[in-house]
This record gives C-alpha cells, sequence and structure tokens, in this order.
C-alpha cells in the first residue's frame, strides 16, 4: 500500500514505479541485489538522457519519504514535459 500511495504522490510524469514478485523472480532481484523484503530500490539515469541506470536503495518505505528522495535526485534532470517543449522549440 504505501508503494502504491507514493507512486500516486509523484509529480513528475517521466517517474515509473513498478514491483517484482522476488519469490517468483529470483534472478532478477539477485541481480539488483534485493536480499530482505519488501525493499524499495530506485533506478535512476546515470545523465540526463542516458539510457544507462545506476540503483539506489531507498532506506524508508515511508511514501512521503521516498517521493521526496526520488524527487530531489531528479531535480537534475528536466521532466518529459520539459524535454518535449524544449524538442519542440529546437524545431
Amino acid at each position: 500500500p504505501n508503494f502504491v500511495l507514493s507512486s500516486m504522490m509523484m509529480n513528475r510524469k517521466d517517474v515509473k514505479f513498478g514491483k517484482v514478485d522476488c519469490d517468483a523472480n529470483q534472478s532478477i532481484c539477485n541481480q539488483a541485489g534485493i536480499t530482505g523484503y519488501p525493499t524499495v530500490m530506485f533506478f535512476p539515469p546515470v545523465d540526463p538522457g542516458s539510457k544507462k541506470y545506476r540503483k539506489k536503495k531507498v532506506n524508508s518505505r515511508d511514501p512521503n519519504d521516498i517521493v521526496q528522495i526520488v524527487e530531489e535526485y531528479m531535480q537534475g534532470f528536466p521532466a518529459a514535459e520539459e524535454e518535449t517543449k524544449a524538442q519542440k522549440d529546437e524545431l
């Protein structure tokens, strides 16, 4: 429930939330370094426009904390709406 609440509270449209059943998908969780449940992980891009990602463990399960941590990190990245407007302005 906290995870769902975090996704509803997030203001950025370019941030997506998802969940993985680690019992059914052990290889995915092993690759992500997840050893306990529940675990909240954030996979931000390395640089704006990059297709490479890093992982960051979010050390809170509180929806407000999760949103704050992600939004603070993403401040250095243009939001999807801003990117679209910038691309249109270039044309």
